[in-house]
């Protein structure tokens, strides 16, 4: 059997009218998206109960696979960029910070 014609019964023709998608216009290859995503604009409410963060020093670190990001205020300079896909990333207690993550990892948890 031709190799046309096997494809022909397994599709029943529904995908004949449709154009091949350029290399250019795939999501992966498109370079109007960027991974970074920009927080908006908030005012921060002091909380008058629980911890605060002020009697903890600040913690940036990579413990095992998991990067620990704690007690971070007003830090808009952290950047994890040696990443690999086993590895996690924990956010503890950040205020007003930006975490830029290079790269894959497994997941990120944000923990208040």
């Amino acid at each position: 059997a031709d190799i046309n014609t096997v494809r022909e019964r397994q599709t029943g023709g529904r995908t004949e009218g449709l154009r091949k998608v350029q290399a250019h216009e795939k999501s992966k290859n498109r370079t109007d998206r960027s991974g970074v995503v920009k927080a908006p604009a908030k005012k921060t409410v002091a909380r008058k109960f629980g911890r605060s963060t002020a009697n903890r020093p600040p913690k940036f670190a990579l413990e095992g696979n998991k990067w620990v990001v704690e007690y971070q205020v007003d830090n808009k300079n952290i950047l994890i960029d040696e990443t690999q896909t086993k590895q996690t990333v924990y956010v503890y207690r950040c205020v007003g910070s930006v975490i830029v993550v290079k790269g894959k990892v497994n997941a990120i948890t944000l923990d208040n």
